[in-house]
């Protein structure tokens, strides 16, 4: 990125920052701080049930009135669902319902262009990491980086939902590695239109452009650090039809898109596609899904789901043995327990062939699962966990299961402090023995499997001066464990860095 251009994007984001066009009250800082941190790439390693969304709080399964009717800036009752968009290990942070995230847009801490509301914000932070491109050693590529990242979250009243729209471009510079790409563009936006009152269609769009944020094309963590420059285009669509106050059928789909830019790759050994050499990243895949639920509000407190989904992969993969077709069946339960303690799970069945490679056909059970309790109003427990299948290019493996635990601790302290501490823990197991290649020893040859253990933990504390201004300060860990040396590696972070604004966009986001 040049220096006009970083020069326009800051001019941009001080003359957003400074309009006095009818700013609204900031008396909901506090509670935004839970989600702001959640929100930054680098730190979304949680996920919710698929289920999540589907089911209301109990104020609005008493209503005959549907909160997908309300007017969407203002929620339709006091008590709204108060779990947090909080992300498994090894899956797709980008996921949420269709349609979730508009309505929720408040007029809390927004500014306002006549009927349009938008809050911008930015973020001007330092970051140091003993071992950037993750080889075996714990500082044999240490980086110092800088990194500016404005953006700005608009809600559009168009339809009788409105649509949130939000841009994010992020600059980063490394003192000693040169990226491909050092600006990264990430566009969402989201809508839900009401065709009748018990019917409505939810509409959702992620687009990504860069050459970071490996999370974005494989959520299972095959790799973690890559310079291959790419782009994702993720769209899904919900239909909800709501038969009577207890039951509700629906429709939904996806497709994901991943392309990377031509050219050779340049990645260290440990964190390849596979073979340095091939100009096309096996990565390069389109994903379809589509399925139905069945949702039964047994209680006031408590739900049932069904849910059903047919997906395909069509990858550019050489080895001609990742593509695949499958189906997966759940039913999970979300209920408030307590008033104070909440949670969902769902299990289910995943049946996943791959034609080019018979014998690794998957067979087995499916499971993702959050629990949250508040002990006060400052501080909160959540729990999540999940287990899936992810495509794989390590030797002659079609794929392999990712079974992830993660646990959120949040505490205000004060109305000015906010803490966090986030651990987590993932396992990545390869269906085929290890055969001869330049990273294995002789005597793991058929003897073994490739298996993964990645342990993170993230410990976050920001200080916010006003309701604009912030100081952040993280320290992260990510160490890898493997039976293979060339896979392991410990890589230390931390720094700190200046907020400006709130950043809302995951307020009302529910994941699958």
């Amino acid at each position: 990125m040049n220096l006009p251009l970083l020069s326009n994007c800051s001019a941009i984001l001080l003359l957003a920052l400074g309009l006095v066009a009818q700013p609204v009250s900031g008396s909901e800082s506090a509670r935004n701080e839970r989600s702001a941190r959640a929100g930054a790439p680098e730190v979304s390693f949680w996920n919710f049930d698929p289920c999540q969304g589907l089911i209301a709080s109990p104020a609005q399964r008493t209503r005959v009135v549907r909160a997908s009717a309300a007017v969407p800036q203002l929620p339709a009752v006091n008590d709204q669902p108060k779990l947090n968009p909080i992300y498994a290990p090894g899956t797709d942070p980008a996921k949420y319902v269709p349609g979730s995230t508009a309505q929720p847009f408040g007029q809390f801490d927004s500014f306002s262009l006549g009927k349009i509301l938008f809050r911008p914000s930015a973020r001007i932070l330092y970051q140091y990491d003993s071992n950037l491109l993750n080889v075996p050693g714990v500082s044999t590529t240490a980086n110092h980086s800088f990194q500016f990242e404005p953006s700005i979250e608009a809600f559009i009243p168009v339809t009788g939902n409105g649509i949130r729209v939000e841009y994010v471009a992020a600059y980063r510079k490394y003192s000693s590695f040169d990226l491909s790409r050092s600006l990264t563009h990430v566009i969402n936006a989201d809508s839900q239109i009401n065709i009748t009152p018990l019917l409505s269609l939810g509409v959702r769009e992620h687009f990504a452009l860069s050459s970071l944020d490996t999370r974005e094309f494989v959520p299972g963590r095959e790799i973690i650090f890559s310079d291959a420059p790419f782009r994702r285009n993720d769209v899904g669509a919900q239909l909800s039809w709501t038969i009577t106050d207890r039951n509700t059928v629906g429709l939904d789909g996806d497709l994901n898109k991943i392309s990377f830019d031509g050219g050779q790759l340049s990645a260290p050994a440990g964190t390849t596609f596979g073979n340095p050499a091939d100009s096309i990243p096996f990565y390069d895949y389109d994903q379809y899904k589509y399925g139905g639920f069945y949702r039964r509000s047994v209680s006031q407190r408590t739900g049932l789901i069904f849910n059903g989904a047919y997906f395909r992969n069509l990858t550019k993969d050489p080895r001609d043995i990742a593509n695949s077709r499958g189906f997966e069946a759940l039913v999970g339960i979300e209920t408030d327990l307590t008033p104070l303690t909440s949670g969902q799970f769902s299990v289910g069945f995943r049946g996943e062939s791959f034609p080019g490679a018979p014998g690794q056909d998957f067979r087995g059970t499916v499971f993702r699962g959050v629990l949250q309790k508040e002990f006060t109003e400052s501080i909160r427990i959540e729990l999540s966990a999940s287990r899936s299948t992810n495509p794989s290019y390590f030797q002659g493996n079609a794929y392999y299961v990712s079974t992830g635990v993660g646990l959120t601790y949040t505490q205000e302290v004060g109305p000015k402090l906010f803490l966090s501490v986030a651990p987590g823990y993932l396992s990545n197991s390869y269906p085929t023995p290890l055969t001869n290649g330049a990273d294995v020893p002789s005597t793991l040859v058929g003897a073994e499997n490739r298996a993964d253990r990645l342990f993170e933990l993230s410990v976050d504390a920001r200080y916010r001066f006003t309701d604009w201004v912030a100081l952040e300060f993280f320290c992260d860990l990510i160490h890898r464990d493997s039976a293979l040396f060339a896979y392991r590696f410990t890589n230390y972070s931390a720094g700190g860095g200046i907020l400006i604004g709130l950043h809302g966009a995951n307020r009302g986001r529910f994941p699958y």
